[in-house]
């Protein structure tokens, strides 16, 4: 089936709707997260075992996957190990906390952090790296990390969760990850705060739990929007795409007013020929799925009014009007500059962050998502009397 390229500015109200409005999906499986939460805060261990039957149809011996890291880590290829220290040091040089400038002001860290890493064909690791760093750049004591039941996809994580040192890793995933995470069971800690998870039931489970652990956000598949126009190259278009397709349901937009760029992108995607892995074809599909598409804009002013509305997780800018765009996109958690690379993925983390048009009020992670303010009230006898008058008038 071929892809359509549709016009911004014909969309209908009800079209618009269904292309902005991203967590229907959540609330269509609000009740049976419920249960799961239920499930797992009244029977524990026993909950988690029968839930990952059910949902990765797999079946798990211990919970507790600490001490299987190691092993994981030393047989990964000497290559692999320092590739893995460089990303670390990179990363963790990007989230370091700045002081404050302010004596007043004290930055505590969080104790207890828990890390979810969903199911998904690969990112695992690269999720892995984003989501622990900044919390071990805050100072965290505590940080637990669930990572998929399925040991054979997940060997690198597993081996990238030893190198960080994480404290506890759980093989677990989605709703049930999160009720144990906020709650605690026999085998799993409670933690204060649950960041990370791509996953739609993950997503709906940490807004439930909200009340009882701090959440990053609700996080789905990070949506990605690429703006273009006539001097965007085609390679950089589709190899875009391409590196993005690892999340297999993550939208993806284009936009450009260069209708007959969109339709070379559209025929490229579907021709067999120029497609010997099968990426094409996988971002052939993901485009035709909901709240994705290729879009004609009549402007890139309008194609900037479209971002801010729908709220993507990551903007890649590839036009030659970039610095202009960048100041006026205010709702997207990064914005990439030209295409989007593996190296940009490895180094720079843009599909970590808010989703489902959370990125109009929430902000990608960072150290200071594991940080709490504390202000200290300085000591100054002299000017004790100062305010008197006024505290004395405002309590009248």
């Amino acid at each position: 089936m071929t892809i359509e390229i549709h016009s911004v500015a014909d969309l209908a109200p009800d079209e618009r709707e269904q292309l902005f409005d991203r967590t229907s999906n959540i609330t269509e499986i609000s009740g049976r997260v419920t249960d799961i939460i239920d499930r797992v805060t009244t029977e524990g261990d026993v909950a988690l075992r029968d839930l990952t039957e059910e949902f990765d149809e797999c079946t798990i011996g211990a919970i507790d996957a600490t001490e299987d890291a190691e092993r994981a880590y030393d047989e990964l290829d000497l290559s692999l190990q320092t590739t893995i220290d460089r990303a670390i040091q990179t990363i963790t040089d990007r989230y370091e906390p700045r002081a404050s400038d302010s004596t007043s002001l004290r930055r505590i860290p969080l104790s207890r952090v828990g890390v979810c890493i969903d199911p998904c064909q690969q990112g695992s690791a690269t999720q892995l790296l984003h989501q622990t760093l900044p919390a071990q750049a805050a100072g965290v004591d505590h940080i637990a990390v669930v990572l998929p039941p399925q040991t054979e996809s997940q060997e690198l994580a597993l081996g990238v969760a030893h190198r960080l040192e994480v404290d506890r890793i759980y093989r677990l995933s989605r709703a049930q990850a999160v009720a144990a995470l906020a709650y605690g069971t026999e085998s799993v800690f409670a933690v204060q705060k649950i960041v990370g998870g791509m996953n739609q039931w993950t997503a709906a489970a940490k807004d439930q739990v909200r009340d009882d652990a701090a959440i990053d956000g609700a996080y789905t598949a990070p949506a990605c929007v690429i703006i273009a126009n006539e001097g965007t190259t085609i390679d950089h278009i589709v190899g875009s795409l391409s590196i993005h397709r690892k999340y297999t349901k993550a939208p993806l937009v284009v936009l450009s007013p260069d209708e007959a760029q969109l339709k070379t992108v559209q025929d490229r995607l579907g021709c067999a020929e120029s497609d010997s892995h099968g990426e094409h074809e996988q971002v052939h599909s993901r485009l035709q799925q909901a709240h994705s598409g290729l879009f004609s804009v009549r402007s890139l002013s309008e194609a900037v009014g479209f971002v801010n509305e729908y709220s993507p997780t990551v903007a890649s800018v590839q036009t030659d009007e970039n610095a202009t765009i960048e100041r006026r996109l205010k709702n997207t958690g990064h914005i990439v500059r030209g295409p989007i690379t593996a190296h940009k993925i490895m180094e720079t983390g843009p599909n970590i962050g808010p989703t489902q048009g959370a990125t109009t009020t929430e902000s990608p992670l960072s150290a200071h998502s594991f940080l709490k303010n504390q202000s200290v009230q300085s000591d100054t006898p002299d000017h004790e009397d100062i305010y008197t008058d006024f505290v004395s008038a405002d309590n009248v």
